[in-house]
């Protein structure tokens, strides 16, 4: 991972133990090799003038399973990219501060391969709700299983426990305990569809916004 600074002849400093970086904090040489979940912060100092402290958290992927995409999300509601619902990083009602990825009119439908048939305990995936923007939960979410990714079973649904006219942004997890083994499971989370009649964009197509699928 690269630090840069727009300010030249300026020194970074960092931390990665979640400490607030000073001027005695590790001096930014070279690329930080970050091989778990890490927060990194850092600040800029020149001529004894310190920067705000910035910050990001870097997720480490996990290796040991594979995303497909059965229907493309939206360019503009893209989260952090091909990789948003697996990178282990989960969105909050901020939705526009980022990783949540956005689909319209079709439904949401991934399929997970982790490489060889495991027992499963359970899978979720995580969802939100801001009515005003026209995000709405999913009706249900079904998740699929399957040993060799063609043929799925239907293992279990679960319904939205939230109302659309809940008011206030709010974020749902659908989880199902499945308890059983199997290589491939497809989450397929179902649109809402057009925005009801009370709803100043009536008619209108709503969208699902998901961040996350976790497998146990």
């Amino acid at each position: 991972m690269q630090i840069k600074c727009s300010e030249t002849g300026a020194k970074i400093y960092y931390t990665i133990d979640g400490s607030t970086p000073t001027g005695n904090s590790t001096l930014y040489t070279a690329p930080i090799n970050i091989s778990s979940t890490t927060t990194v912060k850092a600040i800029a100092v020149k001529n004894d003038k310190s920067s705000f402290v910035d910050q990001g958290t870097f997720s480490k992927i996990r290796d040991d399973i594979k995303l497909t995409l059965r229907n493309k999300y939206l360019p503009n509601y893209a989260g952090d990219g091909d990789e948003t619902l697996i990178d282990g990083l989960h969105g909050t009602t901020n939705w526009k501060v980022g990783h949540w990825q956005g689909y319209q009119v079709s439904d949401l439908d991934a399929v997970i391969d982790m490489g060889t048939i495991k027992p499963i305990k359970s899978v979720s995936i995580g969802t939100l709700q801001d009515v005003g923007s026209w995000i709405v939960f999913p009706k249900q979410v079904e998740f699929y299983t399957s040993d060799d990714g063609q043929n799925f079973k239907l293992a279990a649904t679960v319904p939205t426990k939230i109302d659309i006219k809940a008011p206030n942004a709010q974020t749902q997890e659908f989880k199902a305990d499945l308890n059983l083994k199997t290589r491939y499971i497809r989450v397929v989370a179902k649109q809402y569809g057009p925005l009801p009649e009370w709803h100043e964009g009536k008619g209108q197509q709503s969208y699902i916004f998901a961040d996350e699928i976790t497998i146990e």
